[in-house]
């Protein structure tokens, strides 16, 4: 899902609201959502692209780089999530320039 949320933002995609209630039980699924968006030209090129392409491609198309344009992410009240975690401060940690 992750890969899913970073691919669309990279390809300057619509999607701005994803609802999950009921699927985050933990920390750690969260923690896996938001390191999915973390994709390289190669994830991208596994994702969509020509797999002649894909073995041909060298190092420099290995590091990841987060991509997120979420405005809402919608979880239910019984996740088990810190209560101050908010998605734009984590969006800012992630992507310090």
């Amino acid at each position: 899902m992750g890969s899913a949320v970073a691919f669309n933002a990279k390809r300057k995609g619509i999607l701005s609201f994803v609802n999950l209630t009921g699927t985050i039980s933990n920390t750690t699924t969260i923690t896996n959502l938001y390191w999915g968006m973390n994709i390289s030209e190669y994830d991208e090129e596994q994702w969509y692209g020509d797999p002649n392409k894909l073995a041909k491609m060298i190092a420099g198309n290995y590091p990841k780089v987060y991509y997120n344009n979420l405005k809402a992410l919608q979880l239910d009240s019984s996740t088990n999530l810190n209560p101050s975690f908010v998605l734009s401060h984590y969006n800012k940690l992630v992507n310090k320039k």
